[in-house]
C-alpha cells in the first residue's frame, strides 16, 4: 500500500474530521453526483443524525444524495469515527 493511502487516525477524532476526509477521498477533483456524474451540485443542508454528514442536490438531474451514498457505510448505522453504534 502507498504511504499516500495510509491515514493517521488520531487526526480523526472528531466527526467533521471523519466526513472532511471521506470526501477528499471519494471526490479528489471535487463532488460529483453518483446518479450521473455531472459535477454541477450544491449543498442542501445535512443528515439530521450526523451534522456534519453534508448532503447535495445535482442541477443537471435534481438527484439528491449525501457524502455516503453509493458506499458500503450508506446503508448500515454507522458511525465514522467509533466504528457501530449501539
Amino acid at each position: 500500500m502507498p504511504a499516500s493511502d495510509l491515514v493517521n487516525l488520531s487526526g480523526l477524532m472528531d466527526d467533521a474530521k471523519c466526513f472532511a476526509l471521506v470526501r477528499q477521498h471519494r471526490w479528489p477533483e471535487g463532488v460529483c453526483c453518483p446518479g450521473c456524474g455531472s459535477s454541477s451540485v450544491i449543498r442542501d443542508g445535512c443528515d439530521d443524525t450526523q451534522p456534519h454528514r453534508q448532503r447535495y442536490r445535482c442541477k443537471a438531474c435534481a438527484g439528491r444524495f449525501d457524502d455516503l451514498t453509493g458506499t458500503v457505510l450508506a446503508a448500515i448505522l454507522f458511525t465514522l469515527r467509533f466504528g457501530w453504534r449501539r
